[in-house]
């Protein structure tokens, strides 16, 4: 059976168009997400790049006297691996106040809110045990 032109050029417009949305597809986690209250601001910029994942963090707590962010966000990052729960992560970071102070984080996103929980206890003074973030 021959293919009317315009019935063949739309089949392969879309199957050209569904290759490209597959193979950029962006996970739901990335983006910029934020978490304020009267003393605290904090947030969070996740990044795909070149296939791999990176977050870089900013918590400013205290009403500002406790400052620990990303100077780089392009330099001062960490690799993001996918989680066994649907919708999660999990990333080894360190303090960017104290580089030697490191812990594992597991960030799960729900909706527009991202849950970020410490997997090692007080590893890292001033990191949130548990916060939710919203999409920003």
């Amino acid at each position: 059976m021959l293919f009317s032109r315009p019935a063949h050029t739309a089949a392969l417009l879309s199957a050209a168009l569904m290759a490209s949305c597959s193979a950029q597809h962006i996970p739901p986690i990335s983006g910029s997400w934020v978490s304020e209250n009267s003393h605290t601001a904090r947030s969070l910029k996740i990044v795909n790049d070149d296939g791999k994942m990176y977050v870089s963090y900013c918590f400013v707590s205290n009403s500002g006297n406790r400052i620990n962010c990303a100077v780089d966000e392009s330099i001062d990052r960490f690799r993001i691996f996918r989680a066994d729960s649907p919708g999660c992560y999990e990333a080894e970071v360190n303090s960017y106040y104290e580089p030697k102070l490191k812990t594992d984080i597991s960030m799960c996103v729900e909706g527009n809110n991202l849950t970020w929980t410490t997997l090692r206890e007080k590893d890292i003074p001033y990191l949130p045990q548990r916060l939710t973030f919203e999409r920003e």
